[in-house]
C-alpha cells in the first residue's frame, strides 16, 4: 500500500497552528502576534541600558507566524503604510506619523540583528501607536491577511519544494509532520540558510 503523503490543505493548516499559534504567535499564552516583538536575551550593564540585543539576526516580527521586517523588510514599508491609512479614516491625526517621522520608522523596523544589536528601540510613542492599530478592528485584519500570506510563502518555499522528494513523501505521515514543521519554522525565521537546503 503506497504511504499517504501530506497534501496541501494540511500543510497549510499545520503552517498556521503549529508553526504559528503554537510556537512563534504566542508565549507562554500571551498574544504576541499583535505586537511588535524581538527576539532577544537580556540586556545587562547600566552602559547597556535601552539598548537591543537581539537573537542572532532577528529583527521586529509581527503576526501570528511573527514575519521577521528584517527579513521582508516590503512587510515594514506595508505595516506602516496600512497604520497611516487608518489614522487617516479614523482621523486620527495626532497619532499619524509626519513623513519623516515615516520614513525613519520604516527604516528602523526593516533592521536586522545586527543593526538593532547595541542600538535603542524605535521611538516609543510611535511603537505604542502602532501597537494600538494592532490591536484595532483594522489592525487585526490586516494580521491576518499577512498571515495567510505567510501560509503562501511557506507552502511554496517549503511544501512543494519537499514534494518533489520521493523518499520524503514515502516517509511515514507522522515523519512527514515532523520535518514539515521543523522545516518551514527554520524557513520562517532565516529563509536565505533554508535555502541552501532545499
Amino acid at each position: 500500500m503506497a504511504q499517504a503523503a501530506l497534501n496541501q490543505k494540511e500543510f497549510e493548516t499545520l503552517a498556521y497552528w503549529a508553526v504559528g499559534l503554537g510556537s512563534e504567535g504566542s508565549m507562554a499564552g500571551a498574544d504576541k502576534a499583535h505586537k511588535l516583538s524581538v527576539a532577544s536575551h537580556s540586556v545587562t550593564g547600566k552602559d547597556n541600558w535601552g539598548m537591543m540585543a537581539p537573537t542572532e539576526n532577528s529583527g521586529y516580527t509581527i503576526g501570528t507566524l511573527q514575519t521577521d521586517m528584517g527579513q521582508h523588510p516590503n512587510v515594514a514599508t506595508e505595516l506602516v503604510q496600512r497604520y497611516q491609512t487608518w489614522c487617516t479614516t479614523q482621523q486620527r491625526t495626532d497619532m499619524r506619523l509626519t513623513p519623516e517621522q515615516e520614513r525613519k520608522t520604516i527604516a528602523d523596523l526593516q533592521r536586522g540583528g545586527s543593526n538593532l544589536r547595541g542600538k535603542p528601540d524605535i521611538e516609543p510613542s510611535v511603537k505604542k501607536g502602532l501597537e494600538y492599530f494592532l490591536q484595532t478592528t483594522e489592525g487585526r485584519q490586516y494580521i491576518h491577511q499577512r498571515d495567510m500570506t505567510q501560509v503562501g510563502v511557506l507552502t511554496d518555499k517549503v511544501f512543494k519544494p519537499l514534494q518533489q522528494y520521493p523518499a520524503f513523501v514515502q516517509r511515514p505521515m507522522d515523519e512527514q509532520v515532523q520535518i514539515y514543521t521543523t522545516v518551514a519554522k527554520a524557513y520562517n525565521q532565516n529563509p536565505t540558510q533554508v535555502k541552501k537546503i532545499i
